[in-house]
């Protein structure tokens, strides 16, 4: 699988790990979701790839941070989310 479009939504559960992610991430052609869904950690240079066209609507997330510990300021989450109507 290669050269992926991914145009509704992305729902990555528990058992992704970081080089789950980054294999992911190499696939991805173009990515304009509505929807994301993270059950685990998730790097904040994934999440700004991720959240790079604006439109993410629903951000369901558990945290974003690096491996040192340094997780994401709220703030800098928001801005990500612009039209985020539902965040949990």
């Amino acid at each position: 699988m290669e050269n992926v479009w991914l145009t509704k939504s992305l729902s990555l559960q528990n058992y992704s790990t970081p080089e789950y992610y980054d294999i992911l991430m190499k696939k991805l052609q173009k990515w304009d979701i509505e929807k994301l869904e993270v059950g685990g950690d998730l790097k904040v240079e994934i999440f700004n790839k991720l959240t790079k066209y604006g439109n993410i609507q629903h951000l369901t997330i558990s945290s974003i941070g690096e491996v040192e510990g340094n997780l994401m300021p709220v703030e800098e989450i928001l801005l990500k989310v612009p039209y985020a109507n539902r965040i949990t």
